[in-house]
């Protein structure tokens, strides 16, 4: 089995990327590659990781997640730093034992016979 799924990965025939450089996130990473380098590198993995998922060719989206929460806090002027650092771990609300559930859903029927 292992073996097909490693004939699987080299059967896929080379992929091109197409950059359209008049999108408008193009041209707005160009001009933030001279001030703001590191947030650019991160941008522009993204860029190629979203062509990876429209392609159906990325073995591993989660991957991805941690650079997502930089690009995030760092949008938000790094505001978001101490409510979301669990989650550069991979570390959710469900996972982290988070109370996820709003204020108006009724108790379980388990709930209501304690």
């Amino acid at each position: 089995m292992m073996q097909m799924m490693e004939q699987k990965k080299m059967a896929l025939p080379k992929q091109k990327l197409e950059i359209n450089p008049h999108h408008p996130i193009m041209k707005q990473l160009h001009s933030v590659q001279g001030g703001q380098p590191e947030i650019a590198q991160l941008v522009a993995e993204q860029i190629f990781d979203n062509a990876l998922i429209a392609a159906d060719i990325l073995d591993n989206p989660r991957s991805m997640l941690p650079r997502l929460n930089t690009i995030l806090k760092k949008c938000m002027g790094g505001a978001a730093t101490s409510a979301t650092e669990g989650d550069d771990k991979g570390e959710t609300a469900e996972s982290s034992g988070e109370d996820t559930t709003s204020e108006n859903t009724e108790p379980k029927a388990e709930e209501q016979k304690a």
